[in-house]
């Protein structure tokens, strides 16, 4: 009668970093992490926007004029500061692919 080892394969060998300090996941890799975290987070950020937006119910709070603008100016205030990254990212895409 044949006796059964247990033997496991060997270990995939983890990645090697790269000594320059960049990240070593190739850009398909980026753009599908890019692509999950965003699938994830947009929606969780809409969600708590719309949380936000339940405190404008007059029936359950109480809340001035000014209140509800320094509401709405810190979420403005926060969108437009993505946009900013998104834009200078992109931006210094393009300046590093023409050099």
């Amino acid at each position: 009668m044949a006796t059964e080892t247990n033997t496991k394969p060997p270990a995939a060998p983890k990645p090697q970093k790269p000594s320059n300090g960049q990240h070593a996941l190739p850009k398909e890799d980026k753009a599908y992490k890019f692509k999950r975290l965003a699938n994830a987070r947009i929606p969780a950020a809409i969600k708590r926007i719309r949380h936000v937006a339940n405190l404008s119910n007059r029936l359950q709070y109480t809340y001035t004029p000014e209140q509800a603008a320094t509401i709405v100016k810190m979420l403005r205030d926060e969108v437009d500061a993505l946009e900013r990254r998104f834009n200078a990212t992109t931006t210094a895409n393009v300046i590093a692919s023409i050099f």
